[in-house]
């Protein structure tokens, strides 16, 4: 659990706002490798 735990911390998702525009812009991080195959094992298909 703890190496699902440090994995997942290094994916972040985070929102840049623009003053002058009052807009906001998602930026994603891609997933690794290493993170989906702890979520395959986490979550299998049915």
């Amino acid at each position: 659990m703890q190496c699902v735990i440090h994995t997942s911390k290094k994916i972040v998702d985070g929102q840049i706002l623009n003053h002058i525009t009052h807009k906001s812009v998602t930026v994603k991080s891609k997933h690794t490798p290493k993170m989906d195959k702890l979520v395959a094992k986490l979550f299998p298909p049915h």
